[in-house]
């Protein structure tokens, strides 16, 4: 007995001499980390001022009204709060010095020092407001949430399931219908944004859409009732052929199948490519200068196959999910769980984007999915509402284990959030965690897995 507790002992001393020793390696001055977070507060200022400008030149288009509200996005104190925030976790390694230089005398574990400076360096999350502190939260959990379900719930699972390939698209099926179920009988589970891109998506007038999904919730509202008298078309209050009415009005004269085969060209010219083409254009001057200079026609070919792989994938997205509101019409239902089980269709055009661009889009998407899935069963009396100290809770909790996975293993980190997580933490980015060959997808991950189990 008492010889197994002097072994927990030892155990215990060497894992936080080791602690101590990584320490060491990674000790930083004052004026590195001044300087760290110097500079990452203004890159990530400047980076919030252009997104900032991005989106209100989308929503005004440049002219008069843009040039008058362009001012507002530099004098506006979110590109500060953007850089508070930078500046937190940019002086995390100094934190972690100081704090295990005050704990040390309390033999406290390194996993505790770790949480208490994660807690430290992601307070000033408290600076944004409730909105977009709520949607920060959403994006870390869910990659947090990834990089668990990779590091330890996958390779707990049969061989067969680590060998699966396409967890991405069936995750992206998912989202689709919860999305489509959310848009269609609870709109406010969505923000305002996003329910914005999606009416935009649908190519319809904003009033049929509201119009459609009071129609499926059991009423007719006044907006479809404006766009009616507008076109000079015959209300369905009352009328024995509603669905099929329904359906006049979106393609007037043209059958469901025909008229989605000319949608899908139509979204593609009038949102797919203005979307993604300028996004395309300055990606490429920002981060790809170097290969733009170099290989010039190969860079530019890639772009021009990115943004038309873009918006065809949105396209058929749309489509699949139109297609499905017209064929709950034409059955004659308006039940929920149909429409939901209509629209997981939706999911596989995610099969048209690239495998390394998948993941990241079912990540994005599975944000709004969330979201509506909480509100929506909040609504239906089967959830509690979450409140703001939860939220806040789950933020610290997810970035605290970013960070940890980040320091103890990297490879199941996402590309992309490692390379923001070297960005903040003031690292070298030829230097990732001493790992040669990364897992970039759940794939390669199961074959990793599987290799070390052998």
């Amino acid at each position: 007995m008492v010889y197994t507790e002097k072994q927990s002992q030892n155990g215990s001393d060497s894992t936080n001499f080791e602690f101590k020793e990584a320490l060491q390696q990674k000790r930083i001055t004052k004026w590195r980390a001044f300087r760290t977070v110097i500079i990452n507060s203004i890159a990530t200022a400047l980076i919030r001022v252009a997104i900032g400008v991005l989106k209100l030149l989308s929503k005004r288009g440049l002219g008069k009204v843009f040039l008058r509200q362009l001012p507002n996005e530099f004098l506006s104190l979110n590109p500060l709060k953007w850089a508070a925030i930078a500046g937190g976790f940019s002086s995390f390694h100094l934190c972690l010095q100081t704090v295990s230089r005050i704990l040390d005398p309390l033999r406290i574990p390194q996993r505790i020092i770790v949480f208490i400076t994660g807690i430290l360096c992601s307070l000033p999350v408290f600076v944004l407001d409730k909105e977009t502190k709520t949607e920060l939260s959403l994006y870390v959990f869910v990659r947090a949430m990834h990089v668990f379900c990779l590091g330890y719930i996958l390779p707990k699972l049969p061989e067969c399931l680590q060998k699966f390939e396409h967890y991405d698209v069936l995750f992206m099926c998912i989202n689709s219908s919860q999305i489509a179920y959310g848009f269609t009988f609870f709109p406010q589970s969505l923000p305002k944004s996003y329910q914005f891109f999606l009416t935009k998506a649908s190519l319809v007038d904003e009033r049929l859409v509201r119009g459609h999904a009071g129609f499926l919730r059991g009423h007719v509202t006044p907006d479809l009732v404006a766009f009616c008298q507008d076109r000079n078309a015959p209300l369905l209050i009352g009328a024995e052929n509603a669905s099929d009415m329904m359906c006049n009005y979106v393609h007037p004269g043209m059958t469901c199948n025909r008229w989605i085969l000319r949608f899908i060209p139509q979204n593609m010219l009038r949102l797919g490519i203005p979307l993604y083409g300028p996004l395309c254009v300055i990606t490429t001057l920002a981060m790809r200068r170097k290969h733009l200079m170099a290989r010039p026609m190969r860079t530019i070919t890639r772009g021009i196959t990115s943004v038309i792989t873009s918006s065809l994938f949105v396209a058929v997205y749309s489509a699949c999910i139109v297609r499905a509101s017209c064929f709950s019409m034409q059955r004659k239902s308006r039940r929920g769980p149909i429409i939901a089980f209509l629209c997981l269709s939706a999911g596989l055009s995610t099969f048209l984007e690239p495998k390394g661009r998948r993941m990241d889009l079912a990540l994005y998407c599975s944000i709004h999915a969330l979201r509506s899935f909480v509100l929506s069963q909040n609504r239906m009396g089967r959830l509690p509402y979450p409140r703001h100290w939860a939220i806040v809770f789950i933020y610290f909790l997810s970035m605290i284990f970013l960070i940890f996975q980040y320091e103890e293993d990297s490879a199941f980190l996402n590309p992309r959030v490692r390379y923001i997580l070297q960005l903040l933490l003031g690292e070298k980015l030829s230097n990732t965690n001493s790992h040669k060959y990364q897992p970039h997808t759940i794939t390669m991950t199961a074959k990793t897995t599987i290799k070390q189990n052998r």
